[in-house]
């Protein structure tokens, strides 16, 4: 359902992707990106804790996308 909705906007064969990784974990990864493109929403890591409420850094009235990542 998901990788068709994409396709209405030029990414083709999401699905074909998935089906073809082999390792449960790079499915999971590729699942949970588009999971989050089509429903939005924020996917945690289970160690991570917050300090503050998440509405004083994330605007959820803004149809917008925001990568964190780790400095290395």
């Amino acid at each position: 359902m998901i990788s068709k909705e994409m396709e209405k906007l030029g990414v083709h064969g999401a699905y074909d992707a998935f089906k073809m990784l082999r390792p449960k974990a790079f499915k999971t990864n590729i699942w949970r990106w588009m999971a989050l493109w089509y429903y939005g929403g924020i996917y945690l890591d289970a160690k991570i804790g917050f300090t503050q409420d998440t509405s004083s850094w994330l605007n959820f009235k803004d149809d917008e996308f925001v990568l964190c990542g780790a400095r290395n």
